[in-house]
């Protein structure tokens, strides 16, 4: 039996059932929603290090963040966007 999480971010995530484990590590694109099914994050992985595009959205739908990793380090232009002002920020890694 799963013990529940501490953790109430996780508790109010959904992930796609089309989400990847190999060797139980997250491979592949991975989508994570909120409960209203709009989507919070995708994201791609190689045995379970954050490697490749990653995009981040509010409950709204609106984009917050995306970049880029390599072997889980920031890589290349990251843009931040303020959804209530539309400021956006770019800073490279």
């Amino acid at each position: 039996m799963d013990e529940p999480s501490l953790n109430p971010k996780k508790d109010s995530l959904k992930l796609e059932d089309k989400n990847n484990l190999k060797d139980g590590l997250k491979n592949g694109e991975w989508i994570s929603r909120f409960p209203n099914g709009e989507i919070q994050s995708v994201c791609h992985f190689k045995q379970g290090v954050p490697d490749g595009p990653i995009i981040v959205y509010n409950e709204n739908g609106q984009e917050i963040y995306r970049g880029n990793f390599e072997k889980g380090i920031k890589i290349g232009e990251w843009v931040f966007t303020n959804p209530e002002t539309n400021e956006i920020i770019k800073k490279n890694y």
